[in-house]
């Protein structure tokens, strides 16, 4: 299972702090050469910009972010191997990450996708799971759960997410990880709880990030994000409702994913 590590050209410090990483877990990655958003030039931000409905607006980061997912999807939809992983290089590991990023032994048959990362904000998964190695299970995710740091793609979605990205309307954890995205269903995602990952601003010890985020210009980021959300506001009140309903039912559960 090859893994893959999102990376800017002018970010050698989080390349390091990536390789170290690797290094402890005795593990390969590819870099995957990010696309600056800072560089793009302004026909191509209103290129993207005008493709997507008029009400949504993407920052040139967030553009920049969604195009270096899609290289990586790119790259395991044409690759021999069934899965690949896909990493942003602000992250910090686990317990145990080796045995789940070794091999793909441990991924259940017509997976097409497991998120590896904890955004750290509650969410509805399914009751019914899997129990894995070392207090570790697989449940279906069932509601918003965003950030896109880490997570394990098939080869089959790998090639519905660059279907259906063909014009960028959505930042690209919304585009995944939203409940009223095409895509979310389809995906048939499932979280992996506790979380193997997790960005290193929102490492539970409260550090401050030694390396903070330039892909995704992350103030900007959140204000655009408010911005696109009122848009389906009744469809998500809906799918909560129903997360609600099937909690009371014992069918789901409302959970924040930790990580360990």
């Amino acid at each position: 299972m090859q893994i893959y590590v999102i990376n800017l050209d002018r970010e050698s410090a989080r390349l390091r702090h990536m390789e170290q990483v690797f290094d402890v877990l005795r593990l390969s990655f590819t870099r995957i050469s990010a696309v600056d958003g800072a560089s793009l030039s302004d026909v191509e931000v209103e290129r993207f910009r005008s493709e997507a409905r008029q009400n949504l607006y993407l920052s040139p980061a967030e553009i920049g972010c969604f195009l270096s997912h899609r290289e990586s999807w790119k790259i395991i939809a044409d690759g021999e191997e069934e899965y690949g992983v896909v990493f942003e290089d602000d992250m910090v590991f686990g317990e145990n990450a080796r045995m789940f990023l070794s091999d793909a032994n441990w991924i259940p048959p017509r997976t097409k996708m497991i998120k590896l990362e904890t955004a750290d904000r509650p969410t509805y998964v399914d009751r019914k799971d899997q129990k894995l190695a070392i207090g570790r299970r697989l449940t279906r995710l069932r509601f918003n759960h965003y950030c896109a740091g880490g997570y394990i793609l098939s080869k089959e979605a790998a090639r519905l997410l660059l279907e259906r990205s063909q014009t960028l309307e959505h930042a690209v954890d919304e585009f995944i990880f939203n409940v009223i995205s095409p895509v979310f269903f389809d995906l048939s995602i499932l979280q992996l709880d506790p979380a193997l990952c997790i960005q290193r601003r929102k490492v539970p010890d409260g550090q401050e990030d030694e390396l903070p985020s330039s892909i995704h210009e992350r103030g900007q980021y959140s204000l655009m994000k408010t911005s696109i959300r009122p848009l389906p506001k009744a469809t998500r009140e809906f799918h909560s409702a129903v997360n609600k309903m099937l909690t009371l039912f014992g069918k789901r559960e409302r959970i924040v994913v930790e990580f360990k």
